[in-house]
Parts: C-alpha cells; sequence; structure tokens
C-alpha cells in the first residue's frame, strides 16, 4: 500500500503533528530501517500498540531485553507473560498511561526487560521450539516401536 512514497507521506504528516504538539526535541522519524536489532539494544522500553497480532516473531527471535508495553492481543500476552504490561487494543489512554508509569519507574524496566529476554530465549526462541518439536517427534517414535 502507498510504498515508499506513501511512508514519506505518512512521515511528513506525523513531524508535522509532533511539531504542532511541542514534542519535535522528543521524536525522531527514522523512516525505513534495516538495522532493527541495533535500534532495539539501544531502547530502553518497546511498545507494541498493534490492533492484530499473531505471535511476533520479531520479538520472539531477538528478545532483546527492554521492558515492553503492548496491547493484549493474539499470542503478546503468552509471549510478554508477566514481564510487560497489557492493555487493551484500540485503548490510547491506556496505552499511554502505562507507558508513563514505566518511564517513572526506573529500576522497574530494566528488570522486566531482562525477565523477559529470558523468559523469551527460554520458551520462544526458535532453538527452544525446535527442542520441543524434536521431543515430541522422539515420543511419537518410542511409542510407534
Amino acid at each position: 500500500m502507498g510504498g515508499r512514497r506513501g511512508a514519506c507521506d505518512r512521515i511528513g504528516a506525523h513531524s508535522a503533528l509532533t511539531a504542532e504538539l511541542g514534542v519535535e526535541a522528543s521524536v525522531r522519524w527514522l523512516g525505513l530501517r534495516s538495522d532493527m536489532p541495533a535500534l532495539l539494544d539501544a531502547a530502553d522500553a518497546f511498545v507494541s500498540a498493534s490492533a492484530w497480532e499473531g505471535m511476533p516473531l520479531a520479538w520472539r527471535s531477538d528478545g532483546h531485553g527492554e521492558a515492553v508495553v503492548a496491547t493484549d492481543v493474539g499470542g503478546v500476552r503468552e509471549l510478554v507473560g508477566e514481564c510487560g504490561v497489557m492493555v487493551p487494543a484500540k485503548a490510547p489512554a491506556a496505552l499511554a498511561q502505562a507507558m508513563l508509569a514505566l518511564m517513572r519507574d526506573t529500576p522497574r524496566p530494566r528488570l522486566s526487560g531482562r525477565a523477559a529476554r529470558e523468559r523469551i530465549q527460554k520458551q520462544f526462541s526458535f532453538d527452544a521450539k525446535a527442542d520441543e518439536w524434536e521431543s515430541l517427534y522422539r515420543k511419537m517414535l518410542a511409542r510407534s516401536c
């Protein structure tokens, strides 16, 4: 939809809105990026405001360790567990409140971020899932012999 040109148009509109709100010094519109792992590693928090989601593969594969605020859609709750803050989908006021609370509580984001990273790597990494499937296949083979 819209391709690169559409994305540039949206960034222009968003930039105008940040200027209108007086927050342009605090917001960066980065556009299309190919270095997301490095950006996530530098972040203090991760916010997902999805209206719908399956199982977020980008989170599952990397689990960078930042504190998480996310909407309660699809497989997000299963992935985040108790290591993040969940809010209802399409509830911008609740999302804003959770983000503000997270920013004000400096020790908690670091702790929840580390716990989230450990949880994702232990339970949802591609290696963990491959081990689960291998174990299942071995059990099924043992039953058939």
